[in-house]
């Protein structure tokens, strides 16, 4: 069987494609170029217990008899990021 050079070119398109794919978020990462964005929110009760997650309620009374108080929470979203590369 012959692979036509259509065939080849398909090919090798579709190898950069995966390339790109995979390499992209390591390259900008090195450049700089991600984004990452950090939110604290510091409403204590969004973080009670509602009574439909058993085993987080669990660990919010352990946290609470251990003499821990609630402040709020934080969240992070990394878009095109490799954490791996980038220190907190």
């Amino acid at each position: 069987m012959q692979i036509t050079n259509e065939t080849v070119a398909l090919l090798w398109l579709g190898a950069a494609a995966v390339a790109l794919w995979m390499l992209l978020p390591a390259v900008l990462t090195a450049l700089g170029l991600t984004f990452r964005q950090s939110v604290i929110d510091y409403e204590a009760l969004a973080l009670e217990p509602s009574g439909n997650d058993a085993e987080y309620e669990n660990l919010y009374n352990q946290l609470r008899r251990l003499k821990f108080e609630p402040v709020g929470r934080r969240s992070t979203i990394h878009w095109l990021l490799l954490p791996s590369l980038v220190p907190e």
